[in-house]
């Protein structure tokens, strides 16, 4: 290794006051120092970039040079790309504290629609797919129900927030912001074709085992057969929903977000989910503090049922921007203070008929715009945060597992 510099100097670190023999910059950066020589000079004062109150050093004439420069200039050197170095009779660290990614570090992706359920290895666990991450790349995966393991990943594709993917029988459709619908097989994740659109998808929905429904951007409907990959203009199914919220999100119940939610006073609406009788409306009760609130209601008569809050009385909280309507339950997030100062993420299912909790459980921390997605089946709970997607039973809230890196 190459030897810059050399000799030992006396610090007293202006933190804690501890005086400790150290090597110079010099030597920590690039190599070990020799031994010192018996010949001193005495040094002139430090300048202001040095440490105050340095006492003389004992130095090699012919090093005195050099080290002072590595003293001076090093640390200016390193302080311009962000890193301060300290030394206190302990190992030198570097002020900043962010986490640093590791490489080939999977991390679910935030920036796409929700994680989506299908059978991928023909077992009887619902099996996930959807975005992730990797080295700032971005592809489609798909990850086994039962051990969470990655079975398949595709890509990369460029995909930004206009990307769209739906399961039709034994075919994925992903169609990227490019209008360009390309067809992977379920089992392998390989493509086997494309097919051009006029323009990027705004949602999917599938109809069938042989056909997916494409709203484009533009407004104007396809169908897209995935035995001939060909797509034709068409109208919207009567099975697909024509209430969405969010389209990044779709739902299972039918979300509105204006409109046909009951009225309650003192009761501020949201949104409502709803399937052919039962609806539930998430909104908030006036403060202080104000109180996040579910309202059970019939779904023709919108005559009301029962009410109930997320959050125990006095507990600062905010409603979850999402949420579904899945097999008699309600399903929704929010996030409520916590103690030390902290805001925890919480999940919670009532049942649609008679607003009883069924189970309310923390997930982490809470930040602005968490949790980043919502999916919920009849037997799984899909949320991610923060890149890292965890898994819950729907009827019980224990969490199962987890995909990806916080």
């Amino acid at each position: 290794m190459l030897f810059v510099g050399g000799g030992e100097r006396v610090v007293r670190c202006e933190v804690c006051g501890k005086e400790t023999e150290t090597r110079t910059v010099a030597d920590t950066l690039v190599g070990e120092a020799p031994p010192p020589s018996t010949r001193t000079v005495r040094q002139p004062p430090p300048s202001s970039l040095a440490m105050s109150a340095r006492p003389p050093s004992t130095v090699t004439t012919p090093q005195t040079r050099r080290a002072i420069w590595a003293l001076t200039i090093i640390p200016l050197l390193l302080a311009g790309v962000g890193g301060t170095i300290t030394y206190c009779g302990k190992r030198a660290t570097s002020s900043r504290n962010a986490k640093p990614r590791i490489a080939g570090q999977l991390r679910w992706s935030d920036a796409h629609e929700a994680p989506m359920t299908a059978s991928i290895d023909d077992d009887e666990v619902e099996d996930v797919l959807g975005f992730v991450t990797v080295d700032q790349r971005d592809y489609l995966a798909a990850f086994s129900g039962e051990k969470l393991q990655e079975l398949w990943r595709a890509g990369p594709f460029p995909l930004p927030d206009q990307a769209r993917v739906a399961v039709v029988g034994d075919v994925v459709v992903l169609v990227d912001e490019k209008g360009v619908a390309h067809l992977l097989g379920r089992a392998d994740g390989k493509e086997t074709t494309t097919v051009g659109l006029p323009h990027g998808a705004r949602w999917l929905c599938v109809p069938n085992d042989t056909q997916a429904f494409i709203e484009l951007t533009s407004g104007v409907g396809m169908t897209l057969d995935v035995k001939s990959a060909k797509a034709r203009p068409g109208q919207r199914p009567a099975t697909c929903p024509a209430a969405v919220c969010n389209v990044d999100h779709p739902t299972h119940a039918a979300c509105t977000e204006q409109g046909g939610r009951p009225w309650i006073k003192g009761f501020n609406a949201d949104r409502g989910y709803s399937d052919a009788k039962i609806g539930v409306a998430v909104g908030t009760r006036p403060g202080p503090p104000t109180i996040p609130t579910l309202v059970g209601y019939e779904a023709t008569s919108l005559t009301v049922s029962w009410e109930s809050s997320l959050a125990d009385e006095g507990v600062v909280a905010i409603a979850g921007k999402y949420g579904d309507f899945v097999a008699g339950r309600f399903v929704t997030t929010y996030a409520a203070s916590g103690g030390k100062n902290e805001t925890v993420l919480r999940v919670s299912s009532t049942t649609g008929t008679t607003g009883k909790r069924q189970w309310d459980v923390p997930i982490g921390r809470a930040t602005p715009n968490a949790p980043q997605a919502l999916t919920v089946t009849s037997a799984r709970v899909y949320i991610v945060n923060e890149g890292l997607m965890q898994v819950l039973d729907a009827k019980t809230g224990e969490i199962v597992g987890a995909v990806g890196s916080p």
